[in-house]
């Protein structure tokens, strides 16, 4: 599998990597495709100068980006599995942190991963009080009957990566 990710924003990590006296080996690009794939969930209304978190709730791990401007001013990744903490528990934590460190008021929730389920979305909401909304890359790809929109709109976030990958 080839994947094709902007050099400036590679050397961009890479180069923050070595401020810390460390050497890269890889770059993971799946965060990539997730950024990707969010541009075909936002509403017609989405203000790209928001700043806004995307939680990607996967089988092993559970990664945050926030996002100001187009650009990702946090992120961090927790392996699940490793912690007591419910995803809830855990995204609530990512939220405090990232405020802590990049001061962005988020102003939308997006959530989506191999292990999301919709009932994250209105705990979120009424724990945080910051509209949560499902990832779906096919939100406002389909306009036909002959596609199972009900599957779609219900399974649409789990498919947030593969979508991303595809999209290149």
């Amino acid at each position: 599998l080839l994947v094709c990710a902007k050099k400036d924003i590679i050397n961009w990590y890479v180069e923050s990597v070595a401020l810390g006296g460390l050497q890269v080996n890889c770059v993971d690009v799946e965060r990539f495709a997730i950024q990707r794939a969010l541009a075909y969930s936002f509403d017609a209304d989405f203000d790209y100068h928001e700043s806004f978190a995307l939680f990607d709730i996967g089988s092993t791990t559970l990664s945050c980006q926030i996002i100001h401007r187009y650009d990702v001013v946090f992120s961090h990744v927790i392996r699940l599995g490793s912690s007591e903490k419910s995803i809830i528990q855990l995204i609530m934590d990512l939220i405090e942190e990232s405020y802590s460190i990049s001061y962005c008021q988020i102003s939308r929730i997006y959530l989506g991963g191999a292990n999301f389920s919709a009932r994250y979305l209105s705990e979120i909401q009424v724990k945080t009080g910051i509209p949560s909304v499902s990832a779906n890359p096919f939100r406002y790809c389909f306009d036909n009957e002959t596609l199972p929109s009900f599957m779609l709109n219900e399974e649409g976030a789990s498919w947030l990566v593969p979508c991303g990958l595809a999209m290149r």
